[in-house]
Formats: structure tokens, sequence, C-alpha cells
């Protein structure tokens, strides 16, 4: 046998192992995709919170409770027709703007539970019975007002004062910390840093707007190679500047 015997043999070992593998991966995928799927209404998890008994036919307790509860969050997904966002000529972020809406609906969580609480219901601020509930109503539009698309006002071409801290036009202020340009795709670090940039500046304005005081006491911490520190998480927490009160 020669040397081209030998490699075409090789080559028929190797083109046959990818082709069982891939017949066989096809076989395995369509035989679990033509199973019907089978729902179990036992429980249901939402956010870390464990629902049982889950029961929609009934609507009972539990379901109605779980609904109360998705109901209460943040949808932010792409737009169009917006704002323009000044200074490129986009009026929509459709096609790019997937992870800036996914870290703001992340943001808006973190918000509402550390100022609302977990246990806040949107359910109550629109069926408010108690003073807390009023409360938490106008708490409530100041955190949505921090999402909204809108240009941040400009003060003598010089300073930029947003008017919604976490909206997609004054996170985008920052695009040139990470090189990126309007209309490019963001990756889940870059828009950790957005949101760390755009926390920054409301501490240092929150003697100037009276709803940055939202973000007081609060604060962000990116991971490192996707590792959180426990040292950097006390050390951000505990540390005392004329910024964080």
């Amino acid at each position: 046998m020669n040397n081209l015997d030998e490699k075409k043999n090789t080559d028929d070992q190797h083109g046959g192992y990818w082709t069982n593998n891939y017949y066989r991966a096809k076989n395995y995928l369509s035989h679990m995709l033509s199973k019907p799927h089978i729902f179990t209404t036992s429980s249901c998890y939402l956010l870390g919170v464990c629902y049982h008994d889950i029961n929609k036919e009934e609507e009972n307790d539990y379901y109605l409770y779980l609904m109360k509860s998705w109901q209460s969050l943040i949808w932010c997904t792409y737009r169009n027709n917006m704002p323009q966002i000044q200074p490129s000529l986009y009026h929509t972020d459709a096609g790019w703007g997937c992870m800036l809406r996914s870290a703001q609906m992340i943001m808006s969580q973190a918000l509402i539970r550390h100022i609302l609480g977990i246990n806040f219901s949107y359910y109550h601020i629109c069926h408010p019975t108690t003073s807390m509930h009023y409360k938490q109503r106008t708490l409530y539009q100041q955190i949505l007002l921090q999402f909204i698309d809108i240009n941040p006002i400009l003060s003598n071409n010089t300073h930029v004062h947003p008017t919604a801290l976490f909206g997609l036009h004054h996170l985008l202020q920052y695009r040139h910390c990470i090189n990126k340009k309007i209309g490019d795709w963001f990756g889940p670090t870059d828009v950790c840093i957005l949101l760390k940039k755009s926390l920054k500046y409301a501490h240092a304005h929150q003697s100037q707007q009276q709803h940055h005081t939202l973000m007081k006491n609060l604060c962000l911490i990116n991971a490192e190679n996707g590792v959180l520190y426990f040292n950097h998480i006390m050390q951000a927490c505990t540390e005392k500047s004329p910024q964080k009160h």
C-alpha cells in the first residue's frame, strides 16, 4: 500500500467518524423534538422565588401571586422612531441594542429591590390602599424616568445633564470609553462599564438634580474575568467618599 492509499483510508475513516456523529446527533434531536412537550404546573421559579402548585385553569392564589410578580417586572426592548441618538442619525436600536436593553432590565430590577424592596408589587401601586403604596408609586415612577429614551440636555454645549440616567441616549454618551460607535453591538462587559459610568455621574451630581438621590448608597461592581471577589464587594460597599452618603 503506497502513501496515497494510506492517506485515502485515513480520510475515509475521519469522514465516516464525522458523518456517523452527525446523523446520531440529528436522529437524537429529531426524536426529542418530535415528542410532545410536557409542562408541569407543580412549581415555577421567578428571580429565585419558587411558586408552588401553580394552576392556571383554576387561577388559584399561587398563580395569581406569580402573575402579580411577573407584571411587576420592567421590560425594556427595541424601539423605533424614538428621539434621534445624537450625534448619529439613528432613531432606532433594532439589531444592535439588545445587550443595552438587557442591561437596562437588570438595572431596573436592582433599583426596585434596592429602593422598593423584594416584595414590591406593581398591583399594589395600581390599586393603592395605604400611604406606603402611594409612596411606592411615586418612587416607582421616578425609577421608570431613569430609563426613558431621551437625549441629555446640553448646558452651554459643554456639560451634559441627563434626564434619564440609564436611558439609551445617556448610556451611549460613554461609548468612547470602550471604543464603540452608535450602532455597534455592545457586549456584556461593555454595557456594565456604561452602567458604572452613568452611576458614577449620578453620585457626582446628587446635589444638583433631585432624582439622582435615588442612587444614594448604591454601587456597581464589574466582575473581572467573570469572577466577583468578596473583598472588592466589601470595599465598594463600605468606602466613604464625598460622592456617597
